[in-house]
């Protein structure tokens, strides 16, 4: 849901957010909530004032319940600039606990007020920083992993874990209930975690094909890419193909014959074009022969 438009930036809410506003209504706690928004906030500037720096735009800021998520434009993103992009919000709310706790060192008496600021920084921080999609410490990992895995290989891990820990704190909130311990955090951390893991694993494809996109806006703004080559066999399918390339170079194809003779080059722009034209199953011999 959109809330309003700052610059070329859009800042949306996601409806599990107006949940827990309701929730915190109804309990009281709007102060709470309206600090955790507070940390969120500065959270999400942190990305973008890091993405800023590193040369990228800010297309997207949805604050969710367990978070937000800042969806940037532009060219490719390297591994090195998604892992300090990734890193500044977490860094922010451990920056900002400590200023919490230097201030109350020197005045005791906010020690009260200031509490829940500095629990819910270190929440954030703490929970963000666990390695797995959607989360900070998810996309951090994916960064690493990415340096040794093609990109899609390190999604796919990164993804599952996703999947895996929100399960486990889903079913952790549960053992708790039946000890007669109800802990409604635990459960709706765990259920967006692990719907935000399967959107960042359904939208795979869809973020290859969109890197291949921004890459030739980047050309066309003059800026160099990095690239990568990769040689497969002529009866290797497009789709098949596609999933070989990584997201965060411009791609060449060398194709090869059943002799491991090159017979052409697909470069990852011909291979899309052909994929639409063809659909997915037709194979890169057919594509360079054409």
């Amino acid at each position: 849901m959109k809330l309003f438009q700052l610059g070329q930036t859009q800042v949306k809410l996601h409806p599990g957010l107006l949940v827990v506003f309701i929730v915190a209504a109804i309990l009281g706690m709007l102060s709470e909530i309206f600090q955790a928004i507070l940390a969120l906030t500065l959270h999400e500037v942190f990305h973008a004032i890091v993405a800023h720096a590193m040369g990228y735009r800010v297309d997207t800021v949805e604050f969710m319940p367990y978070g937000g998520v800042a969806r940037l434009i532009g060219q490719s993103m390297s591994n090195k600039a998604d892992f300090f992009i990734a890193l500044a919000g977490p860094l922010c709310n451990l920056i900002v606990a400590g200023g919490v706790m230097l201030a109350v060192s020197f005045f005791p008496a906010a020690a009260g007020p200031l509490r829940y600021f500095l629990l819910i920084n270190l929440s954030l921080a703490c929970f963000n920083l666990l390695p797995a999609l959607p989360l900070d410490g998810g996309r951090m990992f994916r960064a690493i992993l990415a340096n040794f895995l093609r990109h899609r290989t390190a999604t796919l891990i990164t993804g599952w874990l996703g999947v895996t820990m929100g399960a486990a704190l889903v079913g952790f909130s549960v053992y708790l209930y039946t000890r007669d311990m109800v802990n409604l955090f635990l459960l709706v951390m765990g259920v967006f975690l692990i719907l935000g893991a399967a959107r960042e694993l359904r939208s795979l494809p869809q973020a290859q094909i969109a890197a291949m996109l921004r890459r030739r806006d980047a050309f066309a703004r003059g800026e160099a890419v990095p690239m990568r080559q990769v040689a497969v066999r002529e009866s290797m399918s497009a789709g098949a193909a596609l999933r070989q390339l990584s997201s965060s170079r411009y791609n060449l194809l060398q194709v090869l014959d059943e002799e491991l003779n090159i017979i052409g080059q697909l470069d990852e722009g011909k291979l899309l074009a052909g994929i639409a034209a063809r659909g997915q199953d037709v194979t890169v011999g057919a594509l360079v022969r054409r």
